[in-house]
């Protein structure tokens, strides 16, 4: 079926001004134009639309009469859906659909985000905590309005922003290192047991470490979530690699963890915002502002080993 909304734009016109002529003023095309298109719809459809005057232009057919109908409809509702499309694009309000690629994003995303949702109550957060290529792959297919990721392997087809640099940091149980010690060489994961964070994009990032400083950890455990290593290492299995520091010096278990800085200088975490520059609603605008917002302010900092 080749009719095009176009063409049933020009039957529909030239049928209610009953002249192919003035039907063709009114859109601004030529005569020939409007004459095609009926021909086309009455032969993709195998029925006889309207009936042509000499000197009176056009009358639809009883069967005319019935498909024109179904044309307004068709007609009114396209251009319904264009209306409310608009709106919807220029409008504060409905879903925000936000994927996390990194794994301690639960530490910064209620502060961030809680100033939009307070200003306009009819805003819907869909969160989609994934992991760093997960969020990549959903932002490019459209499933996602915008992602917060890590800037190892990026992904080529959006736009991306440096939101921070998070330098690593050593996480201990509360007594594996003396109280006065306050700072710890990476070299000390040759011999230190490991709980690490394994998960696309951080797992590169802690072996690109080890692999500059030529270290080769003893990794005892993995995990997937910042929330199971915390409480690993509480639980005394060994100390874990991060760059965001929780809230609380306690893990999910109730045991004491400590934060001890890395001596030297090492290459930090980099996180990234992530959206498509095409087709933005307002809402994604006003989150990707706030974003940038928050991670300019004072607040963000706070969740830093420096």
């Amino acid at each position: 079926m080749r009719i095009s909304l176009k063409s049933l734009l020009y039957l529909n016109t030239a049928i209610e001004l009953q002249s192919i002529k003035k039907a063709s003023n009114k859109l601004h095309v030529v005569p020939s134009a409007i004459s095609s298109a009926i021909d086309l719809i009455e032969q993709e459809m195998e029925l006889k639309l309207i009936t042509r005057y000499p000197s009176r232009g056009i009358q639809p057919t009883e069967t005319g009469k019935l498909i024109i109908k179904k044309i307004n409809i068709l007609l009114d509702n396209y251009y319904s859906l264009i209306s409310e499309g608009a709106e919807v694009k220029n409008s504060l309000s409905g879903t925000l659909r936000l994927a996390l690629g990194v794994a301690a994003a639960a530490t910064f995303i209620p502060t961030l985000i809680q100033p939009l949702i307070d200003k306009n109550s009819d805003i819907t957060l869909k969160l989609f905590e994934t992991d760093n290529e997960q969020a990549q792959n959903g932002l490019l297919n459209g499933d996602f309005d915008a992602i917060i990721f890590l800037s190892e392997n990026v992904k080529p087809g959006f736009t991306c922003e440096n939101l921070m640099k998070a330098p690593p940091y050593i996480l201990a149980p509360k007594d594996y290192f003396p109280r006065s010690q306050k700072t710890v060489s990476l070299s000390h994961f040759n011999e230190l047991p490991m709980v690490l964070l394994n998960l696309p994009g951080v797992s590169e990032y802690y072996n690109s470490l080890f692999e500059i400083n030529k270290i080769r950890p003893r990794v005892v455990a993995t995990a997937k979530t910042n929330q199971m290593v915390r409480s690993l290492v509480g639980a005394g299995l060994g100390c874990s690699l991060l760059n965001l520091k929780g809230a609380a010096d306690t893990t999910a278990a109730g045991d004491e963890v400590r934060i001890l800085k890395l001596e030297g200088v090492l290459r930090p975490m980099e996180l990234k915002l992530g959206f498509n520059e095409e087709y933005q609603r307002k809402l994604v605008k006003a989150f990707i502002i706030e974003c940038r917002n928050y991670f300019r302010s004072s607040q963000a900092l706070e969740f830093l080993v420096s």
